[in-house]
This record gives C-alpha cells, structure tokens and sequence, in this order.
C-alpha cells in the first residue's frame, strides 16, 4: 500500500517526507523515482536510503556525485560512472579484498589513469581485462597490455575504442610475441573452455580476437578488410555490416556461402551501385536490397514491377 502512495502523483511533500522517514526500502526505490522531489526530499531520501536508492538518485542525475558524503562501495562506483570520485576513495576500492569490486571500478568511465594502471597490475584476471576495456587508459598502458601473455587481455583491448589504432593493427597482424594462456587452456574454468579448444596455437581464441577487432570502429578498414577469407563466420557477420570498408571486400563477402551474411552486404548502405544492382537481382538476397536505402530509385521501380520480386537484369 505504501509503495502505491509513493507512486501517487498527487502525493504531498509531507507525506514524502514521512515516507521516507518509515525504512522500507521497496518505499524509497519507488520515492527515487518521482519527479516532483525538492532538493531537501532528495537529500534527506539520499541520507536515510540504502545503496539502490542513492545509486538510483545518481543515475537519474537528481543527485549529484559531490553531495555523497558516505563511502559505500557500490554507491562509490556508481558515481564513478557519472564524475570524477575522490582518489583516495578510488584507492581504497581498488586495494578491496573483493575482485568483484576490484572489476567493476575498473569498468568506471572516470576512474584515475594511475588507477587504472594499478588495476591492470591485479592478481585477478578479470580485473586485468577490465582494466584494458578502461576508457581511461593511457597509450603506454595499452601498449604494455598487447603484450599480456593471455589472450582474454588482449581480447579486451581490442574492444576498447580508446586505444590508438596502431595497437589494434598490431594485435591483428600479430606483432607481439605469442599468448601463453587462452580460456580454453588455462585450467580457470571458463564457459568458454566447454565451446573451444586448445592445442598450444589458441586459435579459437585468436579467432575471437579477430572478431573483436572488427566490432571495433578504431580499427582501420584497410585491416580488417583482410579477414573477407577468415575461418571464422563470426568475422565475416560482422564485417558485412560495417559501412567502411572498400567495396572489394563487399564483393567478396557477397560471394559468402551463408545466405545470412549475403543479405547483410546487400543491405549496407555503403555497398556501391553496381554491387547492390547486382544483390537486387540475386533472389536470395533482394529482400535485404529491397530495404537498403542505397538502392537506386530505378532498381526500386524495377522491383515493385517485377512478379518474382527480381530487377530482371541478371
């Protein structure tokens, strides 16, 4: 019942206040979501709440970081997400027992450079990976983490669109020296162990990798318009819908064997005209040509008129 009077519109400003004062934390979830709260209902909410209700306050921006004035570490990485935290409380989170607290202060987006590289420097792997996703990292940490002998690391990296695009060029052409531990054969028990397998080479981690460079908008086309013949049909997925890449590798994945990866390259609308022409009159893939808004208003006209759905010039 009271959870319902906390989501009344027309619930008066001493009723909020008493609400708040009860202590149940169902009532200040739904009070965090109002509106209409003063700054003195937000504040007195903020002291009086638990972690889920100031985290909530935060990321709706009705509280601000620098009017927290307790160190709860949930709440601490909430705000880390938002602003600049005090660096001696992103130390004391970053010295934590718990790994879990450890990985998700390094996942922040306003976490100190030198805490960052603190983290990287964590005895918990997945820390470290978090650490190379950072959006703070500096390049000469980036440039130390290409070269992390496991590739879950470097698999990080690759992601982070804050690293420069020299590095990510150099982890697809395979510049550093070679991983010594992937998920599938460092004895952790990944998920990922049950999917791949290992002889040494860590190829289906290597394939990952690839697959992570080019979800990557920093990795420059010209690299990745090489994977066209990689082994893996994740690469090729994914490259068919990014929208930089010379129309040579178009072409060539439009010769994919997977129907799915065809009807992805015929409708990018950065496929040139002879191309999509061409995809047009494939029956397979002119659906997905239909719908590209590249198509040439001809080949549109073509297409409503035709009784099998083809331009009818292949």
């Amino acid at each position: 019942m009271r959870s319902g009077l906390a989501r009344n519109p027309a619930l008066p400003a001493s009723l909020v206040e008493q609400l708040t004062a009860l202590g149940d934390p169902s009532v200040w979830l739904e009070l965090a979501e109002r509106d209409d709260l003063s700054g003195d209902q937000i504040r007195l909410l903020a002291r009086r709440g638990d972690a889920h209700v100031v985290i909530r306050l935060l990321s709706r921006g009705l509280l601000p970081p620098d009017e927290v004035d307790r160190f709860d570490p949930p709440v601490v990485i909430a705000m880390a997400d938002i602003a600049p935290i005090p660096e001696d409380w992103a130390w004391r989170l970053a010295a934590s027992a718990d790994p879990a607290i450890r990985g998700a202060l390094a996942a922040t987006t306003h976490l100190p450079a030198d805490v960052v590289a603190a983290l990287a420097d964590d005895p918990d792997l997945e820390v470290v990976a978090e650490a190379a996703r950072s959006p703070r990292i500096s390049d000469p940490l980036a440039q130390r983490l290409a070269t992390h002998p496991h590739l879950s690391v470097r698999r990080a990296l690759a992601c982070n669109e804050h690293v420069p695009s020299h590095l990510l060029v150099a982890l697809a052409e395979r510049r550093a020296p070679a991983a010594e531990l992937c998920p599938a054969c460092d004895g952790s028990g990944h998920r990922l162990a049950e999917q791949w397998s290992c002889d040494g080479g860590h190829q289906d981690a290597l394939h990952d990798l690839d697959y992570a460079l080019t979800l990557n908008p920093r990795t420059p086309a010209e690299t990745v318009s090489r994977f066209t013949a990689h082994p893996s049909i994740h690469v090729h997925w994914r490259l068919a819908v990014r929208t930089d890449l010379p129309q040579g590798a178009y072409r060539a994945l439009a010769q994919d064997p997977t129907p799915g990866i065809r009807a992805d390259v015929a409708a990018n609308p950065a496929i040139d005209e002879a191309l999509i022409r061409a995809m047009a009159d494939d029956t397979s893939v002119a659906a997905a040509a239909a719908a590209n808004p590249s198509l040439p208003e001809a080949v549109m006209h073509d297409l409503a008129a035709s009784d099998d759905g083809s331009t009818g010039t292949g």
